[in-house]
């Protein structure tokens, strides 16, 4: 890490990320400790390093020392839905979902009121996932949440749970709604048993009814493939897609996560509190992804991974003039 030291870098300790991370400190866990060289060519700031849960001196055997900017790091940043404030893929829920899945004010109504074990959490945080928050210029909510992931035995597996979720939800005064029929399909397209019938309608809506709204809180459906597990798809103020987003990461590349986001939108929505740096609140967009930083034989299996390797880059304003590339 000293090397990292010798040029632009940034640092930084668990108590500097939560004091300018705000309400998402529970969710970065992962990189609460970390150390990134920069590098900027022309509006786009480059990084790389390696962040974790620890300081990166305590681990038994050290990753990499240095970290040196290829010619695939000046790559233009992918493109990803322009609907979408945030778009995260994973390899594992965990990732940051762990720290809010260990503590016991969250393990225990999850038990109590929904069922939800720690065979059952154990089970979600190994699960691979994508999720986005997708700006809506429509109704109640200036954006909505979507989730999808193949959870391990499908909907049968996880019916207890979700018939517990619905009962907390009509108890607190939500309507269960059944969306509209799809249009009638062609004779070659009409189901032909009961299990191909109920694939057609087992979304679940719940709408807020009270004082005379028809506001749509969320919702869950079960997408199938032939060939593929069932895939969960979820949605929090909106509706759950009917059509797969869910993208897995290649096992070649040993990514572990991948994030996109807009950082100024999700600022000019007042979604993105905190005390984070100007420079980031201002960004067009931000790309990063992780992988293990001392690899482990098996992603999958991997859970006390401890440092990770981060690559990303910021786009800054479009509004601002490009620069030559500095270090």
């Amino acid at each position: 890490m000293r090397q990292l030291a010798q040029g632009p870098a940034v640092f930084w300790t668990s108590d500097a990320l939560a004091a300018i991370s705000g309400t998402t400190a529970p969710l970065l866990q992962q990189g609460s400790h970390g150390c990134l060289a920069l590098r900027l060519y022309g509006n786009t700031l480059h990084w790389g390093g390696v962040v974790g849960n620890r300081s990166i001196t305590l681990a038994a055997s050290q990753p990499k020392q240095g970290w040196n900017f290829s010619v695939s790091d000046r790559q233009k940043p992918p493109d990803f839905d322009n609907a979408s404030l945030l778009e995260v893929h994973g390899a594992r829920a965990d990732l940051i979902l762990g720290t809010l899945l260990s503590r016991q004010i969250i393990q225990e109504p999850l038990e109590s009121q929904y069922g939800v074990n720690q065979a059952i959490r154990s089970r979600l945080a190994l699960s691979p996932f994508s999720l986005r928050l997708q700006q809506q210029t429509k109704g109640a909510y200036r954006a909505g949440l979507q989730f999808q992931a193949p959870l391990p035995g499908g909907a049968d597996a996880w019916t207890s749970v979700f018939d517990r979720v619905s009962s907390r939800l009509e108890e607190r005064g939500f309507q269960r709604s059944t969306p509209k029929p799809s249009p009638s399909p062609s004779p070659s397209q009409t189901p032909t048993s009961k299990q191909d019938k109920d694939k057609k309608t087992d979304a679940v809506i719940w709408k807020d009814q009270r004082g005379g709204q028809n506001k749509i809180v969320g919702g869950w459906r079960w997408l199938q493939k032939p060939g593929t597990l069932p895939l969960l798809s979820a949605g929090l103020a909106s509706l759950p897609d009917s059509k797969p987003f869910y993208q897995t990461l290649p096992v070649a590349t040993d990514s572990a996560l991948k994030l996109h986001a807009r950082p100024r939108n999700l600022v000019a929505l007042g979604l993105m509190n905190g005390a984070w740096p100007v420079l980031l609140k201002q960004a067009d967009s931000l790309h990063l992804q992780i992988k293990p930083a001392i690899v482990s034989a098996n992603l999958k299996t991997s859970g006390q991974q401890a440092w990770w390797e981060i690559s990303g880059q910021l786009v800054l304003s479009s509004a601002a003039d490009p620069s030559e590339d500095s270090d």
